[in-house]
Parts: structure tokens; sequence; C-alpha cells
């Protein structure tokens, strides 16, 4: 008995850990995801910063009023203001510089937060293989002791607590229908009392 109860409560600690395990997959999957998305995203706007940063060298020394550039629609000069394309040029480049920093830091924090999922996982592993090497051996135990699988003994329990409680159900219904058969009864009583006193009167 006390095996089987041992070997019951082991069994639903595995399953809860194989359920962890499998909620710490999907958040690892995600956190893959969104690490994924960000470095493309890093990677464009550094890509950005390179093309600004290479205009601000070639515009920096031009000192005509105005200028061509393709910078923002490459293939297809345009014709500006060289005072207004500087500026425009230190303004980007500033903001690109603060937003890579930015992602940087939140790559960085994605990278941790997923080195802490590896952690999880493999600490979830290891816990669930030491529940299944404990069942087992409980399991070989308990069969060389007895000469009987612990797991039979485990479903002929299970059989057992099912028949109590279908009687439990039946013992129920029964005491179910003599109240209502009581009830019934004592309706009955009051009925004829009543045609009876109607008689005599």
């Amino acid at each position: 008995q006390a095996a089987n109860i041992l070997v019951a409560a082991l069994d639903r600690l595995g399953r809860m850990l194989r359920t962890r395990r499998g909620q710490k997959r999907l958040e690892k999957t995600e956190k893959e995801r969104n690490a994924v998305e960000q470095r493309k995203t890093i990677k464009k706007a550094k890509d950005r910063l390179a093309k600004v940063d290479i205009e601000i060298g070639r515009v920096k020394g031009h000192t005509a009023e105005f200028v061509n550039s393709d910078l923002w629609n490459p293939g297809v000069l345009q014709r500006m203001s060289t005072k207004d394309l500087k500026h425009s040029l230190n303004k980007e480049q500033l903001a690109l510089e603060r937003r890579v920093r930015d992602l940087d830091r939140t790559l960085k924090q994605s990278e941790r937060d997923l080195r802490a999922s590896n952690r999880d996982l493999r600490a979830l592993d290891g816990e669930a293989a030491t529940v299944e090497d404990v069942m087992n051996a409980v399991v070989d135990a308990h069969k060389e002791a007895t000469g009987r699988s612990v797991m039979q003994e485990l479903k002929d329990m299970i059989k057992e607590q099912e028949r109590a409680a279908k009687l439990d159900e039946e013992r129920a219904a029964e005491e179910n229908l003599k109240n209502k058969a009581t009830k019934t009864g004592q309706g009955d009583c009051v009925a004829a009392r009543v045609r009876h006193k109607k008689v005599s009167e």
C-alpha cells in the first residue's frame, strides 16, 4: 500500500515537472524569436547609421549652397540645401546612435533571459530524471520483495477505489428513494385523514 501511494505521488510529480518543462520550452522559443528580431532591427539601424556617417563625411567640406544626395531615395539624386542636408544628417545620426544603444541593451537583457531559461530547463530535466529514477527504484524494490508488480497493485487499488465509489453512489441513490417513498407515504396518510374528516361531517 505504501509503495502504491509513493509511486502515485512520484507519478504526479513527474507529470507536473513535464508540464513545467513544456511551458519553459515555449517561453524559451518565444525569447529566441524575439532575440532574432532584435538582432535584425539592430543590423538595420547600424546599416542606416553607416550610410549616414558616410554621407556626413561626403558633404562635410561641401561649401556650395546646394548639393545632390540619394540617401533618402537610393539611386535617385535629389538636389537640396547643403545647410539643411547637414542639419538633417546630424540629427538622424544622433537618433540612430541612441537607438542602437537602446537596442543593444534590450538584446543583452534578452540574451540573459535566454541563458536563465536554459538553466531552468536543465534543472527541470535533472529533477524529472531524478523522479523517474526514484520511481523505478521503488517499483523494482517492491517487485523484488513481494514478487508482485507495484503497478499491478496500483491498478488494483484504483479499481477498488472505483468500486467503493460506485457502492457509495448506489447506497446514496437507495437512501434517496427511501426518503421519497417515506414522504409519499406521509402525504397519503394526511390525504386519508382529510377525506375521513369530510365524510364524518
